[in-house]
């Protein structure tokens, strides 16, 4: 075989090697993707249906329905729109304004963070913020 067919070949395999982990990485982005939208959409079910149900609603009902098995801000922010989408009554976004929401919703679940005892969401929301500060 001569230098140059040799080259072709390397060159070939290569690009073969290039493209095949190409295809993975767009593979495992676009799982990741619809993993994060069936979170998203598992916590607005459950949600939804307490607060139709009249159980429970406002950021007690968040904690409630899952809220904290979101894994970043972008996923708890995603949520929060598509709250305001289907129910105009409620908008925690000024709430959370400032703050990271995923930061937010993992310290009241981890501290038990009772909104309706233990001080309002804006109380938890301030304390986040002049931490950061």
């Amino acid at each position: 075989m001569d230098r140059d067919g040799l080259i072709i070949g390397f060159g070939g395999l290569l690009l073969s090697a290039l493209t095949y982990f190409a295809g993975v990485l767009r593979t495992e982005r676009r799982h990741s993707r619809s993993d994060s939208e069936a979170r998203i959409v598992k916590v607005l079910d459950a949600y939804m249906a307490a607060s139709r149900a009249g159980r429970i609603n406002g950021f007690p009902g968040l904690v409630q329905a899952g809220i904290a098995t979101l894994e970043n801000d972008a996923e708890i922010r995603s949520l929060m729109e598509r709250i305001v989408q289907y129910d105009q009554r409620w908008d925690p976004r000024p709430v959370l304004q400032g703050v990271d929401a995923h930061e937010f919703f993992k310290k009241a679940v981890e501290s038990q963070y009772d909104f309706q005892l233990s001080g309002s969401a804006e109380a938890l929301a301030s304390r986040l913020r002049s931490r950061v500060s």
